[in-house]
């Protein structure tokens, strides 16, 4: 009896004291005069995200409207017991992300030593990252991207076949669940120059390890919460984020693919061949494929640099990319007369090129660019930008001093569904990008792909894929919802991209 007296009294104690240091943690914004929300032991404000109800990025959406209701420039949150910087301005937005960078370089990521694959553009921390950055910005310029059209082109080709087989039979299709096969195979053979049939193949290796990497296990997802509560116990214990297998695949694939390339004299205009240039310090021309001979013996990226390079840009051109032209779809499906204008200026511009889609027509679509940037005000590709305090800030006209290693969210998901910049903001209105109501509101409210030096490096390429799918589709079938789809679409609360919960079922006709 004593002994479980004992053992209870000293739970009790235990517990009280983790309680205490909760509480006096979630006081941090309190005791710098910030305002903040009120919080649930022990989740923090992170209670409908842990519990699944919410993703994280409408989470942070929704505690951004709640701050804003305090009439605030930024707020406090808390994910558990960490500080999170929430702004509400897009001055202070703009600062943090372009003006004063100097004091944010960072993404606020946990850099697995264990992985080989996690060295990657978006992973890297200051210099590294300037380093790698400066690497590898001859690899997405526009002369680049025009390049790489005909391979894009040709792989959704085997996307337009199938959805050609479903239109006569005048089934529906889960276009989400199609896009991102065809979107796989576009970008894997952008990405490793593989002619991978995954739209034709149910038992790609390819898809199944992707799928794993996109959809972590409970184990697996535990330890990002971990690694983003509590990097240093991740290092500490050398935990792995991605299995050995995962990582394996891709690795092994990637380094295959190298060597062959490298044996073989194969030139390809693609990602990886550029990978191959800068891996051998090759002159890399403007308008020219070129070779990727060696011009020195130095060797400017190791093989786990190049796959981990080679990994992130498929991560960041399969789902996302697919994802905004689903989302895109989905929308013009519902928005008829939309859909018609946009199919109108399409076969108006294929008309005047003899019927042929080239990267100057696809460039030359002005209501198609606005349905793209409409849809990732809706959906942006990169919903909640992540900061990381380099060194002491402070927020200017404000006696508020951010303290080196708090981290910044900045609510991109927020900003472009806030009322006060796109009015009416759950209804999707293309003409919110004409050049005349673009010039009404503040440039800082459109922030899809990140603003400043850390904007995602290869947005234009994943622009262009979505536009040429977004092309050969409209050109081809008229869409519609179908009864098992509803609107409005509801969020994965499992993923940080947003991606659909639920299949997006379309009914095509052949024009």
């Amino acid at each position: 009896m004593e002994l479980l007296t004992l053992i209870v009294t000293l739970a009790i104690v235990i517990f009280t004291l983790i309680y205490i240091c909760w509480r006096w943690q979630c006081t941090y914004w309190e005791r710098r005069g910030v305002d903040s929300l009120p919080t649930t032991f022990p989740v923090g404000n992170s209670l409908n995200m842990i519990l699944q109800r919410e993703s994280i990025s409408e989470n942070i959406m929704n505690a951004y409207f709640e701050l804003k209701k305090k009439n605030v420039l930024f707020g406090g949150y808390y994910f558990f017991s960490r500080p999170i910087l929430i702004p509400i301005d897009l001055e202070l937005c703009r600062r943090i992300m372009v003006t004063d960078f100097e004091y944010f370089p960072n993404h606020s990521l946990y850099l697995d030593k264990e992985n080989p694959l996690s060295g990657h553009i978006y992973a890297l921390r200051s210099e590294k990252w300037k380093v790698m950055r400066n690497k590898l910005s001859p690899a997405f310029t526009l002369a680049k991207n025009k390049m790489m059209f005909p391979t894009v082109s040709k792989g959704i080709d085997d996307l337009i076949e199938m959805l050609d087989v479903v239109a006569e039979k005048g089934e529906a299709i889960d276009m989400y669940e199609h896009v991102a096969k065809m979107g796989l195979e576009v970008i894997s053979s952008c990405a490793f120059g593989l002619e991978e049939k995954v739209l034709k193949d149910p038992n790609s290796q390819l898809r199944k390890y992707s799928m794993q990497f996109f959809t972590p296990s409970f184990i697996a997802g535990t330890l990002h919460l971990l690694a983003f509560l509590y990097p240093s116990v991740l290092s500490f214990f050398r935990l792995r984020m991605v299995s050995k297998e995962i990582t394996d695949f891709f690795f092994n694939l990637i380094k295959q693919t190298v060597e062959y390339r490298e044996n073989n004299k194969i030139i390809r205009p693609d990602f990886m061949h550029m990978l191959l240039q800068i891996k051998n310090n090759a002159n890399i021309a403007e308008d020219d494929i070129g070779s990727f001979e060696k011009s020195n013996e130095t060797q400017a990226l190791t093989m786990e640099e190049l796959a981990a390079q080679s990994l992130v840009f498929m991560i960041g051109g399969y789902e996302t990319s697919s994802a905004t032209a689903t989302f895109c779809l989905y929308e013009l499906a519902y928005c008829q007369e939309v859909q018609d204008k946009a199919r109108t200026e399409i076969l108006k511009a294929l008309e005047k090129h003899n019927g042929k889609l080239t990267y100057d027509v696809v460039s030359q679509l002005p209501y198609l660019d606005q349905c793209v940037s409409e849809t990732l005000r809706k959906y942006p590709i990169s919903p909640t930008h992540m900061r990381e305090c380099s060194k002491t800030y402070k927020i200017p006209d404000s006696d508020v001093v951010i303290e080196q290693g708090t981290y910044i969210f900045i609510s991109a998901l927020a900003i472009q569904r806030d009322p006060e910049y796109y009015p009416d903001p759950d209804k999707f209105d293309p003409e919110r990008f004409s050049d005349e109501n673009k010039e009404k509101r503040p440039k800082t409210a459109y922030m899809p792909f990140g603003l400043g030096p850390r904007i995602c490096i290869a947005y234009t390429f994943g622009v262009m894929q979505v536009k040429i799918t977004l092309a050969k589709i409209l050109s081809r079938y008229k869409f519609k919802m179908n009864p098992k789809t509803k609107y409005p679409i509801e969020i994965n609360p499992h993923t940080f991209p947003i991606l659909p919960r639920n299949d997006i079922w379309l009914e095509l006709e052949k024009l």
